[in-house]
């Protein structure tokens, strides 16, 4: 019996790390290497919010628990060099079994999340779910992920978990390189949504766009 939760567990660990590693190099392509502008009416005031991932994010999008620090856990993701040893399920206050739990969740979520601007993404602002709160959220079918107000990625979960009665459409995202000033490219709507949160976002585009 002892045998057979070893295996799992091994296996289980080992899946984590293909997901991490896997996915590791799409994170910074997609989301740390550029920022985004979202628009939607879910959002209260400007009809926006800005989405800035950082590389020491990646590591609670997993959810594992580690002694890495936060960058140094992510770049053996990158180097492709992350070792089952380099963590473990063993949190303060939440049994190991809902650690696993949560992170068999997560990496189901995060193909997912990673290829969020090419789905029909909702939106809503002041999210809770049990004990998660955020000052916004985007989800589709397949998973919900929520950012604090520096625009970085706090919580990922499987599912749509946003409230019926609160989620709107996103309508309008746009894109900028890390470094640049001012987003001038459209990724998800057309011109007709650009228009509409046009003065919205006006000191982060271009006057003349």
């Amino acid at each position: 019996m002892g045998n057979t939760e070893e295996l799992t567990e091994e296996s289980f660990k080992h899946r984590v790390v293909e997901c991490a590693i896997t996915n590791a190099r799409v994170y910074r392509e997609k989301f740390v290497e550029y920022d985004y502008l979202v628009c939607s009416e879910a959002f209260q005031g400007d009809h926006y919010q800005e989405i800035k991932a950082e590389e020491n994010n990646y590591l609670h999008l997993l959810g594992v628990n580690t002694s890495l620090s936060p960058e140094a856990f992510f770049q053996k993701c990158i180097n492709k060099e992350l070792k089952e040893t380099d963590f473990d399920f063993i949190k303060r206050h939440q049994s190991e079994k809902s650690v696993k739990g949560s992170v068999r969740q997560k990496i189901k979520a995060l193909p997912e999340m990673l290829d969020m601007f090419d789905k029909e993404l909702l939106a809503e602002q002041n999210f809770k779910k049990n004990k998660i709160s955020c000052l916004f959220a985007a989800a589709d079918a397949e998973f919900t992920i929520g950012f604090v107000e520096t625009g970085r990625p706090k919580s990922l979960m499987r599912k749509n978990q946003l409230d019926e009665n609160k989620k709107k459409p996103v309508e309008l995202v746009m894109r900028k390189r890390r470094g640049e000033k001012l987003y001038t490219e459209i990724i998800v709507g057309d011109d007709t949504f650009f228009e509409k949160y046009k003065d919205d976002i006006k000191d982060y585009i271009e006057n003349d766009k």
